[in-house]
Protein backbone atom coordinates (compact mmCIF):
# COMPACT_ATOMS: atom_id res chain seq x y z
CA UNK A 1 0.00 0.00 0.00
CA UNK A 2 1.04 3.09 -0.92
CA UNK A 3 2.55 5.38 2.12
CA UNK A 4 0.35 8.21 1.45
CA UNK A 5 -2.77 6.26 1.69
CA UNK A 6 -2.04 4.85 4.76
CA UNK A 7 -0.98 7.72 6.01
CA UNK A 8 -4.47 9.11 5.08
CA UNK A 9 -6.11 5.96 7.08
CA UNK A 10 -4.68 6.36 10.23
CA UNK A 11 -5.47 10.29 9.86
CA UNK A 12 -9.36 9.31 9.44
CA UNK A 13 -11.61 10.21 12.35
CA UNK A 14 -12.40 6.45 12.97
CA UNK A 15 -14.27 7.61 16.49
CA UNK A 16 -17.11 8.97 13.41
CA UNK A 17 -16.72 7.24 11.37
CA UNK A 18 -16.95 3.87 12.61
CA UNK A 19 -20.43 4.63 14.33
CA UNK A 20 -21.67 5.67 10.92
CA UNK A 21 -20.75 3.02 9.11
CA UNK A 22 -22.03 0.11 11.37
CA UNK A 23 -25.29 2.16 11.48
CA UNK A 24 -25.32 1.91 7.86
CA UNK A 25 -25.14 -1.77 8.24
CA UNK A 26 -27.34 -1.86 10.03
CA UNK A 27 -29.84 -0.32 7.81
CA UNK A 28 -28.55 -2.60 5.15
CA UNK A 29 -29.63 -5.91 6.87
CA UNK A 30 -33.32 -4.34 7.36
CA UNK A 31 -34.13 -4.21 4.03
CA UNK A 32 -34.75 -6.53 3.77
CA UNK A 33 -34.38 -7.81 7.41
CA UNK A 34 -31.13 -10.19 7.54
CA UNK A 35 -30.10 -11.82 10.22
CA UNK A 36 -25.71 -12.04 10.26
CA UNK A 37 -24.86 -15.73 10.38
CA UNK A 38 -22.56 -17.06 12.98
CA UNK A 39 -23.15 -15.22 15.97
CA UNK A 40 -21.29 -12.04 13.61
CA UNK A 41 -22.24 -8.06 14.75
CA UNK A 42 -22.77 -5.49 12.83
CA UNK A 43 -19.11 -4.05 13.88
CA UNK A 44 -17.99 -7.40 13.12
CA UNK A 45 -18.35 -6.47 9.20
CA UNK A 46 -16.88 -2.66 9.71
CA UNK A 47 -14.21 -3.69 11.45
CA UNK A 48 -13.48 -6.57 8.61
CA UNK A 49 -14.11 -3.71 6.18
CA UNK A 50 -11.81 -1.36 7.88
CA UNK A 51 -9.40 -3.73 7.99
CA UNK A 52 -9.36 -5.29 4.20
CA UNK A 53 -8.24 -1.41 3.57
CA UNK A 54 -5.71 -1.13 5.80
CA UNK A 55 -4.43 -4.42 4.98
CA UNK A 56 -5.01 -3.32 0.79
CA UNK A 57 -7.07 -6.63 0.53
CA UNK A 58 -9.34 -3.90 -0.66
CA UNK A 59 -7.31 -1.04 -2.16
CA UNK A 60 -8.87 2.24 -1.78
CA UNK A 61 -8.46 5.36 -4.22
CA UNK A 62 -8.45 8.48 -2.72
CA UNK A 63 -8.44 9.89 -6.38
CA UNK A 64 -11.31 8.14 -7.66
CA UNK A 65 -13.40 7.98 -4.25
CA UNK A 66 -12.58 11.30 -2.65
CA UNK A 67 -14.88 10.04 0.62
CA UNK A 68 -13.06 7.53 2.45
CA UNK A 69 -16.61 7.19 4.45
CA UNK A 70 -18.56 6.10 0.41
CA UNK A 71 -15.75 3.89 -0.07
CA UNK A 72 -15.76 2.08 3.20
CA UNK A 73 -19.96 1.94 2.93
CA UNK A 74 -19.55 0.37 -0.37
CA UNK A 75 -17.10 -2.26 0.90
CA UNK A 76 -19.32 -3.21 3.87
CA UNK A 77 -22.55 -3.85 1.42
CA UNK A 78 -20.17 -6.36 -0.40
CA UNK A 79 -18.71 -8.05 2.68
CA UNK A 80 -22.39 -8.23 3.71
CA UNK A 81 -23.56 -9.35 -0.07
CA UNK A 82 -21.31 -12.10 0.70
CA UNK A 83 -22.62 -12.94 4.20
CA UNK A 84 -26.23 -13.60 2.34
CA UNK A 85 -24.47 -16.07 0.35
CA UNK A 86 -22.60 -17.76 2.61
CA UNK A 87 -23.53 -21.13 3.42
CA UNK A 88 -24.48 -20.24 7.21
CA UNK A 89 -26.98 -17.81 5.52
CA UNK A 90 -28.08 -20.63 3.39
CA UNK A 91 -28.56 -22.95 6.30
CA UNK A 92 -30.61 -20.02 8.05
CA UNK A 93 -32.74 -19.26 4.70
CA UNK A 94 -34.07 -22.94 5.02
CA UNK A 95 -35.45 -22.88 8.75
CA UNK A 96 -38.88 -20.70 8.13
CA UNK A 97 -38.40 -18.02 10.18
CA UNK A 98 -41.84 -18.68 12.39
CA UNK A 99 -39.55 -21.91 13.64
CA UNK A 100 -36.59 -20.05 14.62
CA UNK A 101 -38.30 -18.42 17.29
CA UNK A 102 -38.99 -21.20 20.39
CA UNK A 103 -43.02 -21.31 20.30
CA UNK A 104 -44.53 -20.66 23.92
CA UNK A 105 -47.03 -18.28 24.95
CA UNK A 106 -44.97 -15.22 23.54
CA UNK A 107 -44.40 -15.86 20.18
CA UNK A 108 -47.08 -13.36 18.95
CA UNK A 109 -45.68 -11.54 21.30
CA UNK A 110 -42.70 -12.05 19.85
CA UNK A 111 -43.62 -11.69 16.75
CA UNK A 112 -44.94 -8.58 17.03
CA UNK A 113 -42.08 -6.79 18.80
CA UNK A 114 -40.34 -7.89 15.92
CA UNK A 115 -42.63 -6.01 13.57
CA UNK A 116 -42.04 -2.71 15.82
CA UNK A 117 -38.92 -3.03 15.67
CA UNK A 118 -38.65 -3.56 12.23
CA UNK A 119 -40.78 -0.17 11.75
CA UNK A 120 -38.39 1.70 14.73
CA UNK A 121 -35.46 1.13 12.87
CA UNK A 122 -37.21 2.12 8.86
CA UNK A 123 -38.12 5.79 11.01
CA UNK A 124 -34.62 6.07 12.89
CA UNK A 125 -32.77 4.98 9.30
CA UNK A 126 -31.90 8.91 8.45
CA UNK A 127 -29.68 9.57 11.67
CA UNK A 128 -27.00 6.77 11.69
CA UNK A 129 -26.72 8.23 15.35
CA UNK A 130 -29.83 7.41 16.78
CA UNK A 131 -29.87 4.21 14.90
CA UNK A 132 -26.82 2.59 16.27
CA UNK A 133 -27.44 4.02 19.96
CA UNK A 134 -31.30 2.42 19.64
CA UNK A 135 -29.90 -1.01 18.66
CA UNK A 136 -27.04 -0.82 21.21
CA UNK A 137 -29.81 -0.07 24.03
CA UNK A 138 -32.41 -3.15 22.49
CA UNK A 139 -28.94 -4.99 23.06
CA UNK A 140 -28.56 -4.20 26.62
CA UNK A 141 -25.70 -1.84 26.47
CA UNK A 142 -25.61 1.06 28.77
CA UNK A 143 -24.27 4.14 27.84
CA UNK A 144 -20.68 3.77 29.43
CA UNK A 145 -20.47 0.54 27.62
CA UNK A 146 -21.77 2.28 24.27
CA UNK A 147 -19.15 5.09 24.58
CA UNK A 148 -16.47 2.77 25.04
CA UNK A 149 -17.34 0.28 22.33
CA UNK A 150 -17.69 2.98 19.68
CA UNK A 151 -15.45 5.85 20.89
CA UNK A 152 -18.13 7.95 21.91
CA UNK A 153 -18.54 10.80 23.91
CA UNK A 154 -20.32 9.58 27.08
CA UNK A 155 -22.34 13.24 26.90
CA UNK A 156 -22.91 12.43 23.57
CA UNK A 157 -23.97 9.16 24.01
CA UNK A 158 -26.71 10.65 26.51
CA UNK A 159 -27.46 13.52 24.37
CA UNK A 160 -28.30 10.86 21.60
CA UNK A 161 -30.54 8.74 23.99
CA UNK A 162 -32.22 12.15 25.25
CA UNK A 163 -32.86 12.54 21.31
CA UNK A 164 -34.38 8.81 20.83
CA UNK A 165 -36.46 8.90 24.03
CA UNK A 166 -38.17 11.64 22.38
CA UNK A 167 -38.68 10.43 19.47
CA UNK A 168 -39.78 7.01 20.32
CA UNK A 169 -43.02 8.16 21.11
CA UNK A 170 -43.44 9.69 17.52
CA UNK A 171 -42.23 6.65 16.07
CA UNK A 172 -45.02 4.54 18.03
CA UNK A 173 -47.82 7.20 17.58
CA UNK A 174 -47.42 6.82 13.82
CA UNK A 175 -47.43 3.20 14.08
CA UNK A 176 -50.77 3.29 16.13
CA UNK A 177 -51.76 5.55 13.42
CA UNK A 178 -51.11 2.80 10.62
CA UNK A 179 -52.33 -0.18 12.74
CA UNK A 180 -55.88 1.90 13.24
CA UNK A 181 -56.01 2.63 9.69
CA UNK A 182 -55.76 -1.20 8.48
Amino acid sequence: MDESIHNLLKGAKWEELIPKLTAYAVYLCTIPPYSLPGGKQYEDIVMDAIEKVFKGERQWDPLKNLDLSCYLKSVIKSLLSNEKRSKAAAIMKMIPEDLQVQHDDNTIEELYCREVDKYIISCLEGDAALLLVYKAIKDGQSPKQISEEYGLDIRNVRNIQKRLSRKLPEVLSQLQNVKNHD
